[in-house]
């Protein structure tokens, strides 16, 4: 039994289009490249603005010969907006890696748990040089636009670095984080280590009983709830869609299959507190402690205790 939808990529087709599938695996593809071109070499010879912009260019002449852009002057076009999609993350990512310029030891992270054990490393961490007070902060490039169309930020967009954050925090490790997307920068600021562990701990056990049967959480009617409060109102078209323009994740197969509508989700009473444990917290912490960057800005050096230098 399958229940993925097909995926249909055609590059020639004028519905191509940078917020689709294949525009972020073409803008991930870039910084990738630019990326593993920039580590690779010694620290002294970091491109200049001008000359990172034209490494990007040199890079889609090349995907555009391979055949992954349109033809002629569709194919052109679309070079030009992947250039405009990527260059922006990119010298984000190269000043705030050229501010926190010195490398240090990767930091281990270990949490047990009733009999679940989370253990795993942090790692990438820098600090300026000369600065060893300093809290370190880690880097992270986003293929994917990170803010919404009132310019708050998604917070679909940045699960993965609030899980980081958030399990740092837990295990004793102060850093902050700095994610470079297409169209905005995030510096995420340490959490409390006491909030961070209790969040952590709830994650962990919903996880657990997660293994145990599916659970009436899909992401974004979730979020959606967790967000709305009490009022559940336009929450169900969330899940159900709106009939129209608007798909809803009941669409899926997967979730249609399990609760088929958004009464299904609500019947047994769960989804209202499991959203609200899940998600609430990051919802305040995008609130709280992350900080969206004004374009051209660096983000501030904080402090702390010291680290130990790689």
């Amino acid at each position: 039994m399958r229940f993925d939808k097909e995926l249909e990529l055609s590059f020639d087709e004028e519905a191509f289009g940078l917020q689709g599938l294949a525009g972020y695996r073409l803008v991930e593809q870039l910084q990738q490249q630019m990326v593993a071109e920039i580590e690779a070499a010694p620290a002294q010879h970091a491109p200049a603005p001008q000359a990172l912009e034209q490494r990007v260019a040199a890079h889609l002449a090349r995907i555009q010969r391979a055949g992954a852009l349109p033809l002629a002057g569709l194919g052109a076009r679309k070079s030009a907006e992947l250039q405009e999609a990527v260059l922006p993350s990119l010298q984000s990512w190269l000043a705030h890696r050229q501010r926190f310029d010195r490398p240090l030891q990767r930091q281990r992270l270990h949490l047990a748990q009733d009999g679940l054990v989370l253990d795993d490393w942090l790692e990438d961490l820098r600090v300026p040089d000369g600065d060893g007070e300093a809290v370190p902060a880690w880097l992270a490039l986003q293929a994917r636009a990170l803010l919404g169309p009132r310019g708050e930020v998604r917070p679909s967009a940045v699960l993965l670095p609030y899980l980081r954050s958030l399990v740092a925090a837990a295990c004793g490790v102060a850093v902050q984080g700095i994610v470079a997307g297409r169209d905005a920068t995030l510096v995420l600021q340490p959490m409390p280590q006491g909030e961070a562990l209790a969040q952590l701990q709830t994650l962990l056990q919903v996880w657990q009983a997660g293994q145990d049967s599916p659970l009436p959480l899909p992401l974004k009617t979730a979020l959606a709830a967790a967000a709305a409060g009490e009022d559940l109102t336009r929450v169900e078209t969330v899940y159900e869609g709106d009939g129209f323009a608007q798909a809803g994740e009941a669409d899926d197969a997967c979730w249609a299959r399990i609760y088929p509508d958004f009464d299904a989700l609500l019947e047994d009473g769960r989804f209202a507190p499991l959203a609200e444990a899940v998600h609430a917290p990051l919802l305040a912490w995008l609130a709280e402690q992350v900080q969206v960057l004004e374009p051209g800005e660096v983000a501030a050096v904080i402090y702390s205790s010291p680290m130990e230098p790689a």
